[in-house]
């Protein structure tokens, strides 16, 4: 019997929070695109989105490297709806 790899989500993960907290540093990523982000993910997002936020506001905040994967949600949903 194998087991599966995949974690089962928090119950305490809020995808409309770090949707909004993307929104607040101008990344526009669909919430059914951060449903699909691992707990591990969710987290990094969560993390980078908050102090990029605080760095805005003239807090002294050292702020990770934007995630790849942000990054490229970014460019997948920007071809999405960006008629050819």
């Amino acid at each position: 019997m194998s087991k599966s790899k995949t974690k089962p989500m928090r119950l305490d993960r809020d995808n409309d929070v770090v949707h909004d907290l993307l929104l607040l540093v101008d990344v526009y990523i669909p919430c059914d695109v951060i449903a699909r982000w691992t707990n591990r993910q969710f987290d990094r997002a969560e993390k980078w989105a908050s102090k990029m936020y605080l760095r805005a506001s003239d807090n002294n905040v050292r702020v990770p490297s934007r995630p790849r994967f942000i990054g490229r949600a970014i460019k997948e949903y920007s071809q999405e709806v960006t008629p050819t």
